[in-house]
């Protein structure tokens, strides 16, 4: 999906998903409707959510201010989190968002995806190496650093703090010692190729929301973590299948920002 720019105030889009799990089929009876403003954007905006069925229908006005396609599907599904973290709160239940497409008033459709994530994975073959699932199976640290990577994938406002917590599950496996973790940052660092710097752009979208504080993340900012942590756990599985072999400087040039 290509990038669409910022965009002039009062256009309407109407975005289009589902919650899950399906088989809970949420409803809410009475469309939830209110007004907010986005510091991210700089922008005002009207809301009105309905779910029926498990799936949810969000109609967007922005009144004012520039805004690009893809903070804004960010912060709609943040706002609709909203909504089912109450409901899920409150019924003892966990519901995810999964937002498929947005539809403009003028007749444009946008059927979302993680751009930067798309397009590496051009020319991927649909196959499983049995090596990577050797590699992965019999090792923890991977296991956790993809599921973090997942959550990041699905949760846009947390990408930042998911994204370093995959990462420090990979210097969790360097550790020589409980307590050494200066040493496994740089034992990740020598062995995978990858200048600190990077790592530390990463923890830059992390702490606040590591920490509880108030936090948002562009979608400029929120590609950049991807690409970087991205490339950290592929060299990390490639590190696993050569039975935890530090990666030669040459087939794997130093990674940095």
């Amino acid at each position: 999906m290509g990038e669409i720019g910022s965009s002039p105030a009062v256009e309407q889009w109407t975005f289009f998903g589902r919650i899950s799990p399906e088989r809970i089929r949420l409803t809410i009876r009475v469309p939830v409707k209110f007004n907010s403003e986005s510091n991210e954007l700089s922008s005002n905006y009207e809301i009105q959510i309905q779910i029926a069925d498990g799936q949810f229908v969000a109609a967007v006005v922005v009144t004012s201010g520039a805004w690009d396609m893809h903070t804004l599907k960010k912060i709609v599904e943040s706002d609709i989190r909203k909504i089912t973290d109450i409901i899920g709160f409150r019924h003892g239940a966990s519901f995810d968002v999964v937002m498929i497409r947005a539809n403009c008033d003028d007749g444009r459709t946008v059927v979302f995806e993680i751009p930067v994530l798309e397009h590496s994975r051009v020319g991927v073959a649909n196959t499983l190496d049995g090596k990577l699932i050797d590699a992965v199976v019999s090792n923890i640290p991977a296991q956790m650093a993809l599921a973090d990577f997942r959550e990041a994938m699905r949760n846009p406002m947390g990408t930042g703090f998911f994204c370093y917590r995959a990462v420090e599950a990979v210097m969790q496996s360097m550790k020589a010692e409980p307590e050494d973790e200066d040493g496994a940052w740089d034992m990740l660092c020598q062995r995978l190729q990858v200048d600190r710097s990077t790592i530390e752009t990463i923890k830059a979208h992390a702490d606040y929301p590591r920490h509880g504080k108030i936090s948002s993340i562009s979608d400029v900012d929120r590609a950049t973590v991807f690409r970087l942590t991205d490339e950290i756990v592929k060299r990390y599985l490639d590190y696993i299948q050569r039975g935890s072999a530090p990666l030669s400087a040459t087939e794997y040039p130093l990674f940095s920002v």
